[in-house]
């Protein structure tokens, strides 16, 4: 269940590198085409993140937590997306 939780974060993960390559200017329409293709894959991975961070949180805290305020701030992050457009 670990690995699993690991793997979600990280395919979470795409949509703040997206958000940051948009922020520092490197508009690319293609790069744009690919993330209103990928976010909701990488939606369904946070929320999986978080589903496995909660069950991890009862046998190993630290990694739980570490998955569970991850998949906070990738929520916070995703907010802001819609901002960056």
């Amino acid at each position: 269940m670990t690995a699993l939780g690991v793997l979600f974060a990280v395919i979470a993960l795409c949509d703040p590198t997206i958000m940051l390559i948009n922020w520092c200017g490197l508009h690319n329409r293609r790069l744009n085409e690919v993330y209103d293709m990928i976010h909701p894959f990488t939606m369904a991975a946070w929320i999986w993140e978080l589903i496995c961070g909660i069950v991890i949180l009862q046998h190993r805290k630290l990694i739980g937590q570490i998955l569970i305020i991850l998949g906070i701030v990738l929520f916070v992050s995703a907010m802001l997306i819609p901002a960056s457009r």
